[in-house]
């Protein structure tokens, strides 16, 4: 096709799939209520009262929640025009190669939100709670509870792409195993910055974020040996 019929096309499925999401966030949003409930309450024990500050922070929240869930639900739509759109100028080999990509790279990310969710959120809430009952009985704000729980389920779904990143980086040539090896010493210490970031700065809750990104780092090391 001409540049401009590329132009025209990918204008038509970018509206469609614009269109598709808005469609699903605005059915899913009367149980996304239900959904934070869940989320929240499956974390935190029940003698802990999570609160709103505002008349309206109920309402963001629940709006935030359906455009998530949205993007979610949508990612299929998103991934098949993605391919339509693409799929048509590579030769067989890069179809199948751009095919495993897309669905390892959706796999990688569920598995890092659900180990967010189950292994290291209950851990890291559970340890934060519990020091605040030494001077304080905590109450939680619903904003900045579901803004955290869900920021690092979306921070390690996205952590959990490394190995596929550096897999992919190598096979086309612009990492090798060596770079990676060498700056070993500068991840641990992104690391456990990346750690004092997005918790409270004790050492506990760096560790148990540090931990799994130095693990992935690792076993994208492995990936590049592979790759090559």
């Amino acid at each position: 096709m001409p540049f401009l019929e590329h132009l025209a096309e990918l204008r038509k499925r970018l509206i469609l799939c614009i269109s598709v999401l808005f469609i699903i966030t605005v059915v899913v949003f009367p149980v996304s209520p239900n959904v934070l409930n869940l989320i929240i309450h499956g974390l935190i024990n029940s003698d802990v009262e999570v609160i709103v500050l505002s008349p309206q922070e109920a309402i963001i929240v629940y709006l935030n929640i359906s455009i998530l869930l949205g993007i979610m639900l949508s990612f299929p739509v998103f991934a098949y025009h993605l391919w339509a759109f693409m799929a048509p100028g590579l030769i067989e080999r890069e179809r199948k190669l751009f095919l495993y990509i897309l669905i390892s790279s959706l796999i990688l990310f569920i598995s890092g939100t659900l180990f967010s969710y189950f292994i290291l959120l209950p851990l890291m809430l559970r340890f934060l709670i519990g020091i605040s009952y030494v001077v304080a009985t905590p109450l939680l704000d619903l904003r900045q509870t579901s803004s955290f729980v869900l920021g690092f389920m979306i921070l390690f779904g996205l952590v959990f792409q490394l190995p596929l990143m550096a897999w992919v980086l190598t096979r086309i040539g612009i990492l090798n195993t060596e770079a990676l090896s060498g700056n070993r010493r500068y991840v641990i210490l992104t690391a456990f910055i990346i750690g004092a970031i997005t918790t409270d700065p004790s050492v506990v809750t760096q560790i148990l974020v540090a931990i799994p990104i130095i693990i992935l780092y690792e076993i994208s090391i492995i990936a590049t040996k592979i790759a090559k």
